[in-house]
């Protein structure tokens, strides 16, 4: 794992894989004809990702939704695409109003590990998972990502 100082937007097109943290938690609307649902993406990256792909609630939301509850739970890591770049979508909340859990960002760590072991060569970047608004504190996240290789790319804003 390589620690990086910074905005992680410089290197989107650099990267082969951007990691977004997120919560679970959705809202949909009712149209006429369908129903509309959208990963709630209100704060941090998740909200510059939205800001930047407008689409991205709604493509999150459709792929993962699980109907009959609030909740998408997927547990760990799913992979979009929008607009060619590699998104992953790094669960460290289940409700956009909780703080983060060490036990889901461990969960989501196991998922991204995977992800890794299938590609090898590509670059994973992340943003530090769970502090910021997710309200935990550097030292207790830090030592499960020291166990990462260097393909992994963790970023925190100078």
């Amino acid at each position: 794992m390589i620690l990086e100082k910074g905005d992680m937007w410089n290197i989107l097109d650099e990267t082969n894989v951007f990691c977004i943290t997120t919560n679970s938690y959705f809202n949909f609307k009712e149209h006429k004809n369908f129903k509309e649902y959208k990963l709630i993406m209100e704060a941090g990256i998740a909200k510059e990702a939205k800001l930047r792909f407008p689409d991205l609630p709604r493509i999150a939301c459709n792929k993962l939704i699980i109907h009959g509850t609030q909740h998408l739970q997927f547990y760990g890591t799913r992979y979009i695409s929008i607009e060619d770049y590699n998104i992953l979508l790094f669960q460290t909340k289940y409700h956009f109003k909780d703080k983060s859990e060490i036990g889901l960002i461990k969960k989501s760590l196991h998922s991204l590990f995977h992800w890794m072991l299938e590609y090898p060569e590509f670059r994973f970047d992340l943003n530090f998972p769970g502090i910021g608004y997710g309200g935990l504190k550097r030292e207790e996240v830090l030592p499960y990502l020291e166990l990462f290789p260097d393909n992994l790319h963790i970023w925190e804003l100078k």
